[in-house]
This record gives structure tokens, sequence and C-alpha cells, in this order.
């Protein structure tokens, strides 16, 4: 972001992402109307690999319900029920072979569990996440 000329505030001590565009407009990620950009949902999206992720396309593809003309805030929660009905089950596949994938932390694994408000299925986890390859190039994109 950083090279189209934004800068992004985004620290764990703060519910919410601050974005400022070239211009010097400031606003934060929960008035975005976008689901996609909210804190807890892309740090579930980075954990499971980002754009490498097996779930990209249901994440990339989702359509945050329109909000009332009244709205000052993207309060729906269907990408995150999205995700974690598919985090909280295996996929169905009889010849299921989970990918390598690197083990998330205890602490990790609770703090996306507390995101998700359900458990996290280890199988759905190795089959979705690619987090060891997003990790190696975590670098270039920030």
């Amino acid at each position: 972001m950083r090279e189209h000329g934004y800068n992004v505030k985004w620290e764990d001590k703060y519910k919410y992402i601050t974005f400022t565009t070239p211009d010097n407009h400031v606003c934060r990620d929960k008035s975005l109307f976008d689901e996609r950009l909210l804190k807890d949902n892309l740090e579930v999206y980075f954990a499971l690999g980002g754009a490498s992720s097996e779930l990209y396309d249901e994440y990339n593809d989702y359509k945050t319900p329109a909000h009332t003309h009244d709205a000052s805030m993207t309060v729906t929660t269907g990408l995150i029920n999205l995700l974690g009905n598919l985090l909280s089950i295996a996929p169905p596949e009889d010849d299921y072979e989970p990918n390598p994938t690197k083990e998330l932390s205890t602490a990790e694994k609770l703090r996306l569990e507390k995101i998700l408000g359900r458990k996290i299925s280890p199988n759905a986890y190795a089959c979705y996440s690619t987090q060891e390859e997003y990790e190696q190039g975590m670098s270039m994109i920030w």
C-alpha cells in the first residue's frame, strides 16, 4: 500500500486499522463498508496464507450486504461466519490429504478461534492454509 501512497496504521493494541490516502484522507476499516477490510477478517485471511490460501476465492468473491443509507460503519458478520464455518469442519473429500503447513501456535489458534467464534479443525486448517509459503513472501509486501 505504501508503494501506492497509502499509509496503514495496524497495531495489535488497537481494535481498528486506520488508512490514510495519498491526499491525507483518514478513515478506519469499519467505515469502508467492505467486510474483507475489517481487521479481524484480515487477521484470519493472513493467518490462512492470504492470496495463497485455498480460501482466497471465497474471501475475494465475498460481497458485503448493502447497508442502510444512515449506517455509519460496517456491522455485518457474514464473512467471518463463512470462514468460521469452513474452518470448523474438514473438507468432505474421501481422499483428503492435508497440505503440509506450519502449525499454529496455541496462542494464535486461540486468538483466531475467538475471532471466528468457534473451534478450528486441524484438518480444515491444514487443507486451507498455506501459511508457511505466505510467511516467506510477507517481507516483500510490507
